[in-house]
């Protein structure tokens, strides 16, 4: 039987993406993601992300979630759902060099602003959430990527670590279920050798978690987060360029 196409490449990355989920709590998707769109379409990459940060989300489990800010969660979670919608409409429709163009630009914009940043800011407006939850909606469907927007936003609002942490792991979590959903109803885990190469990759992913885990209090996180920066940054340089 032959290999699922793109497997010698998607292997390693998956380890890597992993790897830094095990070893900081996020960052799979928006690490692993546009390295694979070198390999993969859109269409097979994107739904290979969002599974294995399910099932990676229930085996770390989810932090604390007595300490979830279910105000804020809740002001974000309709204008999430309405930008899901229309990024699922996108995402069915759109070009695929659009995607992946959108999806370059907004790793430029995201890793610069992260290198940039220094420091807390100030608390911001609740009304900021419309904003959040509808752009978070819309890059959580085209790419699963609405995370980071997620973050901004929450820890803006939240002072506390561990309320921050528990809010945006089950947001991302349940915003992550429903986009789970679309991709089941609309077929795309049984189009063409879609389930041959998630059964290749699920040990890759449970590999990275263990290296993750294993590397955690050895590794400074602030040091792997840097380098992840640097690879958003040329990543998302490749998906410009490449077009």
């Amino acid at each position: 039987m032959s290999l699922p196409d793109g497997l010698l490449w998607a292997a390693p990355i998956l380890v890597l993406a992993y790897a830094i989920y095990g070893l900081t709590g996020f960052g799979s998707t928006i690490t692993g993601l546009p390295l694979l769109l070198f390999f993969q379409p859109i269409t097979v990459a994107s739904p290979v992300m969002q599974l294995f940060d399910i099932v990676a989300g229930l085996l770390v489990g989810v932090r604390s979630r007595k300490s979830a800010a279910l105000g804020e969660l809740a002001r974000l979670l309709p204008f999430s759902a309405i930008g899901i919608a229309a990024g699922l409409v996108v995402f069915s429709y759109a070009p695929e060099y659009l995607l992946r163009l959108t999806l370059g630009f907004f790793l430029i914009s995201y890793s610069a602003w992260c290198f940039l940043n220094r420091g807390s800011a100030p608390i911001v407006s609740s009304r900021w959430a419309i904003l959040a939850g509808l752009s978070g909606g819309v890059f959580t469907a085209l790419f699963g990527t609405g995370g980071p927007i997620y973050s901004i936003y929450l820890s803006r609002r939240l002072r506390d670590l561990a309320a921050f942490r528990a809010s945006i792991s089950i947001f991302v979590m349940t915003v992550g279920l429903c986009r789970l959903s679309w991709f089941v109803f609309e077929g795309y885990y049984f189009r063409g050798a879609m389930l041959t190469l998630l059964a290749y990759l699920f040990p890759c992913m449970l590999f990275g978690l263990f290296i993750g885990n294993a590397l955690r209090g050895r590794v400074s996180a602030q040091t792997v987060l840097h380098v992840v920066w640097t690879m958003l940054l040329v990543a998302g340089l490749g998906l410009v360029f490449r077009q």
